[in-house]
């Protein structure tokens, strides 16, 4: 091998030998085959995706034909699911849309205007109906002590009353 024409790299995925020339390269992938190396990337964790996303020029993230073929395989796959997802979201918004019209909306809206007036309206009424209620339980607990008081006096009155035709 002759130091400037190929260069020897490791597939990121399978990890099989590959050989890359470099007389083919444009200038800018030649110096990034110098600066980066993938046996910089040793002993780290990375998502296949996230490195090939990142890499600046192919290089930089070596995948031989096998690998970047499964790769694009499932990235279609991946692909379909999402547009299939989408069509189906698609679906339910029309369906949504469809089923309540902003003609309902501007009702809806009209609706909730008079139930908020007649809520404001009934809490009004309750509040005046608890007033009255405190005002009658306080006119009913001076009634019942009159009535006790004047149930007293009568039993007193009927005492003195037998005893005196005794």
């Amino acid at each position: 091998m002759s130091a400037g024409k190929t260069r020897s790299l490791m597939c990121l995925n399978c990890q099989s030998p590959m050989r890359v020339d470099l007389k083919a390269k444009p200038e800018k992938e030649k110096n990034s085959l110098d600066e980066a190396s993938t046996a910089d990337l040793a002993g780290q964790s990375w998502n296949l995706m996230e490195l090939i996303c990142s890499a600046e020029v192919p290089s930089n993230a070596p995948i031989c034909k096998e690998c970047s073929d499964e790769l694009l395989v499932g990235m279609d796959q991946q692909l379909q699911l999402l547009e299939d997802d989408c069509a189906v979201y698609r679906q339910l918004i029309d369906s949504l849309k469809e089923k309540y019209s902003s003609a309902d909306i501007a009702s809806y809206k009209q609706t909730l205007r008079n139930l908020k007036d007649e809520e404001r309206a009934l809490k009004a009424q309750f509040d005046q109906l608890c007033l009255e209620e405190e005002r009658l339980d306080a006119e009913l607990m001076e009634k019942r002590a009159s009535l006790e008081k004047k149930t007293e006096e009568e039993a007193k009155t009927w005492l003195q009353f037998r005893d005196n035709h005794r």
